[in-house]
């Protein structure tokens, strides 16, 4: 039985030390822009206060007006660097880029520059280095009539939906416009256009990060749990769900330098955690994707 559980041991830390050198060794490089929020400026206000409200800017009047702020995020575990473009978020022409600001750098002192193009309707923000987890958020104020671009949009994409008085009616939400912002960037291994989420980093980049790891704890740690059930399970002494048996004399183990039962009980527990911590995960993921699609 000693050589039995030794040579378990012994694929466990081989399998734990592979993946440990595969997630070393596989390096990724990916950058992904989030959706922090969108938003119309006094779009919440009460009806009878709204309508004494002006937005002034340089002495003209403007009735539609956007707040849109962006996270960007290296969530790849490579360094981004050496950029032969810099990140530029250009809108449609149908609107007006007003103004764009960085708010926010993580860690702070890292150098990222932005510039506006207001006559192109461009955004461009330039940085030297961003590693992994490290993020910047940047906003942008713009005008224009939404609604009517939408619809004209869908119209465009859906001529079927006319009906017969040539009216054109649609449903949809506004940060759907967000499908017509480019937002493009040149650097070795990064796609030239970059695909806008949606969803906040701090709701998203948890479960993307964890979802496969997790997957991959789930499976190792079912399959160990298996081996291990399989070759103690007919023994009284080292299966560890006989409980009574398993731990007889625990604490002796400790004054009597019992190292065999205490890596015995180590190894059970690194499949029942691995188990039981993928599954947890999982299934929260899984809810938080089923309550957002509800």
């Amino acid at each position: 039985m000693d050589s039995i559980i030794s040579f378990i041991l012994g694929g466990i830390l081989t399998i734990f030390v592979g993946w440990l050198f595969y997630k070393k060794s596989n390096k990724k490089i990916s950058l992904i822009p989030y959706l922090d929020f969108f938003s119309k400026l006094f779009d919440n206000v009460e009806p009878e206060i709204k309508k004494d409200l002006k937005i002034l800017y340089k002495e003209s009047e403007i009735e539609h007006l956007y707040s849109v702020q962006f996270t960007i995020e290296n969530n790849g575990n490579k360094p981004i660097r050496d950029l032969i473009e810099p990140l530029t978020l250009t809108i449609p022409k149908e609107f007006e880029i007003m103004d764009g600001s960085i708010s926010e750098i993580n860690p702070i002192g890292r150098k990222v520059e932005l510039k506006q193009n207001l006559a192109e309707n461009k955004i461009i923000v330039d940085f030297p280095l961003l590693n992994p987890k490290e993020f910047f958020v940047f906003k942008i104020l713009f005008k224009g009539e939404i609604t009517e671009f939408l619809k004209k949009k869908r119209k465009q994409k859906y001529p079927q939906l006319d009906n017969e008085n040539g009216s054109y009616e649609v449903h949809y939400n506004e940060k759907d416009i967000i499908e017509y912002f480019e937002l493009k960037i040149t650097v070795d291994d990064l796609p030239p256009i970059l695909k806008i989420k949606k969803e906040s980093r701090e709701g998203n980049s948890e479960n993307e990060n964890s979802t496969s790891e997790n997957i991959f704890h789930l499976i190792i740690g079912v399959a160990m749990g298996y081996i291990l059930w399989y070759f103690t399970n007919d023994s009284t002494e080292y299966f560890i769900f006989n409980f009574t048996d398993f731990f007889t004399g625990f604490w002796s183990w400790f004054y009597k330098f019992n190292y065999f039962k205490l890596a015995l009980l180590t190894t059970w527990l690194v499949p029942i955690y691995l188990t039981l911590k993928g599954l947890i995960v999982i299934i929260v993921n899984s809810s938080k994707q089923i309550a957002k699609s509800i």
